[in-house]
């Protein structure tokens, strides 16, 4: 989207081909979600000021908040098609593959540019032999729109998602078991962080277990059933399968046009954003950059659609990757911004490291 309108405001001709949820990712998954961690930091704020109802009053919550989220989507949805109309860009629902280098096709129909960005984000990574429903056996994409209340969920996957999510209906009530097979929550950031969080969860009674595998996810009769490899079971109303996001190039037909992909499916890419094929760009999760950062944000994908737009003007870009801040939507919340430590003592060796405490800063 973010690129579509900048090449319409720059005089291009735009076509914009998707088969998906409307804006992808980050309108059904990060906008929901954020308005879900909203709504459980109101909750507990509520609860600590004897405002919030009884347990048994919680019924026709989560009915309620994705009442007020999908009330969300719908304004957003229509503010967005309207920027659309008035730069006339020329939206087309459908999943695009490559016919030839300058060609795509769309069901059917073929679209030739001089220049095309490739911006098909992620999907929720599976665990095979494992079926999810979307009802019971849940992805990050489907937690989202949960309506009906329940007591109890298990997160397989300790990564910033598992852990949002396991925050966010900790907050709401649920008993939430958290599973990942590592030694630590958030593997990817500093080890005080991990131990940080996970005494915040021991704190407010979430089961964490580490170094957990898992044997076999089934629902029936209602209920999860999870088996893991020690051979214990745990059973709980919902479960999230959370063990991160692979890139959406499978059904792209690149490989006929000679768009080089890795083998996890990501497109590299060079500093300007271009694939080896000079006219096709990459840009958000579907894209592989020379960084050891996760950068499967929102704001760095629309960035880089405008930045492949500047480039496919002419101008020069400077992408700065190491340079992003991020937030972490746990309770309590967590944001940095480049390198963290353990990234920092592996690049430059010795570095020197300041800590304060922020809570004695009351505001």
């Amino acid at each position: 989207m973010a690129a579509a309108l900048s090449a319409a405001t720059q005089g291009f001709d735009v076509a914009l081909i998707d088969g998906g949820s409307f804006l992808g990712y980050g309108l059904h998954g990060a906008y929901k979600s954020k308005a879900l961690w909203e709504a459980a930091r109101d909750w507990i704020s509520a609860e600590r000021l004897g405002w919030a109802c009884s347990p048994n009053g919680r019924a026709t919550l989560f009915d309620k908040i994705h009442a007020r989220v999908e009330l969300g989507m719908t304004d957003l949805t229509g503010m967005y098609l309207q920027y659309m109309r008035l730069k006339k860009v020329r939206f087309m629902r459908g999943f695009g593959a490559f016919a030839d280098p300058h060609t795509i096709d769309v069901n059917g129909q073929r679209i030739e540019a001089d220049s095309i960005i490739i911006a098909t984000g992620s999907k929720p990574r599976l665990i095979e032999g494992i079926k999810v429903d979307g009802t019971e056996i849940m992805t990050s994409d489907d937690i989202v729109d949960i309506r009906e209340q329940f007591d109890s969920l298990l997160v397989i996957g300790a990564g910033v998602l598992g852990c949002e999510f396991t925050s966010i209906f900790s907050a709401l009530g649920a008993r939430v078991t958290l599973l990942d097979r590592a030694t630590r929550l958030l593997g990817n950031e500093d080890a005080d962080i991990g131990e940080l969080l996970t005494d915040v969860y021991l704190r407010n009674e979430v089961d964490v277990r580490r170094a957990a595998r898992v044997k076999s996810v089934k629902a029936a009769g209602g209920q999860v059933t999870t088996e893991l490899i020690d051979g214990s079971n745990i059973v709980t109303d919902r479960a999230l399968i959370s063990i991160g996001r692979v890139p959406c190039s499978d059904n792209l037909n690149l490989q006929s046009v000679g768009v080089e992909i890795d083998p996890c499916g990501f497109i590299p890419v060079n500093e300007n954003l271009q694939t080896n094929v000079p006219h096709v760009y990459a840009v958000g999760d579907v894209g592989q950059r020379n960084t050891p950062l996760d950068l499967a944000l929102v704001q760095v994908a629309e960035a880089e659609g405008r930045m492949a737009v500047k480039h496919i003007c002419g101008e020069s870009i400077d992408i700065h990757p190491e340079h992003i801040p991020f937030i972490i939507f746990t309770m309590t919340m967590i944001a940095g911004a480049g390198l963290n430590e353990t990234q920092a003592r592996a690049r430059y060796g010795k570095i020197r490291v300041a800590k304060f405490s922020n809570i004695r800063n009351h505001r």
